[in-house]
């Protein structure tokens, strides 16, 4: 076990946490999991695998969570109370018990696409019969941090209320796009290196990102510019929905713009057609409530202006030679062109493995981490087959429920939908470019946000932690309780 520079400062962030406790906890994991290629500690003895960042911090964050008046028993009653969590608990300990026992099970028997790390410095993906592995492990340690955070995360907006989530990916917002910023920056400038300490994982970077109609593809501070693609669309979507609603917090409005801006400059394919999924969604989601009297005047004058802003470009662009041959190129190179590339050509070839590995197995999977596909949909079914498919299914189907329990009108209800359809724009890239079982930390923040505002309405979580009414300034009167 190496520990890296930055490592050492991790380590002084998680001895802060545990003095600060759970609310400086969450608002650090929120932006930590940005760091995306910076190690905190690496393991020569697994093949150079790493131990990220924000994976280093969660159990000092679980540990404040523990430490706290509400803490172990506040998480239990959470999945006491709520089927979502107690779907997730099923999934996560069917998901460990494929890990260990299916790639043996079927070892030599089906041919897959697994992650090497023969050579300590970058990984790479490889055709092999399917064998026990350090993947295996590894990927089930991530996928276990993701639910052991939704859990955390869940029974801490239970007991804190909303102000705490809302502040933490605000701020996890403005992170975001200064990391974009500093990317580009450092790039042009000539100065990549300033940016070493945080790009140190054993993965391959692609810092070049690639240019497009002569704009550079911006990365952030991962490893390429498809997952920060994500990250902002994601962050947008939430600080987007944070400000239709009316959250009454500075520069709420102006850091959605400047996460949309950062979504665009990522000029990620999956990322864009993420953000068309994701428009059209919210258009439908207006006209319901323009038409139940529900609309925010917010909603009606940002529809209205995008509108007039769009219009204007698609003038300005039809009546320009050179900008409709530019733009036409731009989107040919994003979207039309991306699936005959070697990168599309190759991210078939897993899927279509994947899908081949799930037969072979009988629907049973081959393990978790145990294949490398291009599809989240896919990467369930391959790695944990018809089993984890259908508890994951019905673990979105109740989230989707939990979002919708609390009264529509209610800060409470309004700040659970945000979180859930932030949730939703965080999956539309993984649903087409996703590679492992694991949601990701940063849907885990959202989709314990929804679960936790849930169970705070729950007479089951109030009688096993007497959990009280609070107040929280900032947002206005809470209106729920753990009774």
């Amino acid at each position: 076990m190496t520990f890296e520079p930055i490592g050492l400062i991790t380590l002084v962030v998680g001895l802060l946490i545990l003095r600060r406790g759970p609310d400086f906890g969450l608002i650090v994991m929120a932006s930590a999991n940005l760091l995306g290629t910076a190690a905190a500690v690496k393991l020569p003895a697994l093949g150079g695998a790493n131990i990220l960042v924000a994976h280093f911090l969660l159990p000092f964050y679980t540990l404040a969570i523990s430490r706290s008046t509400w803490g172990t028993a506040g998480v239990l009653a959470v999945f006491f109370a709520n089927k979502a969590g107690f779907v997730l608990l099923c999934f996560a300990f069917f998901a460990v018990i494929g890990a260990v026992f299916l790639p043996r099970i079927f070892a030599g028997q089906i041919e897959v696409f697994s992650i090497s790390r023969d050579s300590l410095v970058v990984a790479s993906i490889v055709s092999s019969p399917l064998r026990f592995s350090a993947a295996n492990l590894t990927q089930t340690v991530y996928m276990v941090g993701d639910f052991l955070l939704f859990a955390c995360v869940a029974a801490h907006v239970c007991n804190r209320g909303p102000q705490i989530i809302v502040t933490a990916l605000m701020i996890a917002a403005t992170v975001n796009v200064f990391l974009g910023v500093a990317d580009a920056a450092t790039y042009f400038l000539y100065l990549e290196d300033l940016l070493a300490p945080i790009r140190n994982a054993n993965y391959a970077i692609a810092t070049e990102g690639g240019l497009i109609g002569g704009i550079r593809r911006t990365i952030g501070s991962f490893a390429e510019s498809s997952v920060y693609g994500a990250a902002s669309l994601a962050l947008f979507a939430v600080t987007l929905e944070f400000y239709i609603v009316g959250i009454r917090r500075p520069y709420l409005g102006l850091i959605a713009f400047a996460s949309f801006l950062a979504l665009i400059f990522s000029m990620s394919s999956s990322a864009l057609a993420g953000l068309v999924v994701y428009s059209a969604i919210l258009l439908v989601r207006g006209g319901f409530a323009l038409v139940a009297g529900q609309a925010h005047i917010r909603f009606l004058v940002l529809m209205i202006a995008s509108v007039c802003v769009a219009l204007t470009l698609m003038l300005i662009v039809t009546t320009s030679t050179l900008l409709s041959t530019w733009s036409g190129n731009v989107v040919d190179h994003i979207l039309f062109s991306k699936l005959e590339s070697q990168s599309g050509i190759e991210r078939t070839l897993w899927n279509v493995a994947g899908f081949e590995a799930f037969w072979q197995s009988g629907m049973l999977g081959a393990g978790t981490g145990s294949i490398r596909t291009s599809s989240y949909v896919v990467a369930i079914l391959a790695n944990t087959g018809l089993i984890g498919f259908i508890l994951m299914l019905a673990f979105y189907v109740t989230l989707t429920r939990d979002a919708y329990l609390l009264r529509a009108m209610s800060l409470n209800g309004k700040i659970a939908r945000g979180l859930f359809w932030a949730g939703v724009a965080a999956m539309l890239g993984p649903l087409v470019t996703g590679s492992t079982v694991g949601f990701g930390m940063r849907f885990a923040i959202l989709a314990g946000g929804v679960v936790g505002l849930a169970a705070a309405g729950s007479a089951v979580v109030g009688q096993r932690t007497g959990w009280n009414r609070y107040n929280l300034p900032g947002l206005g009167q809470s209106n729920f309780a753990c009774r």
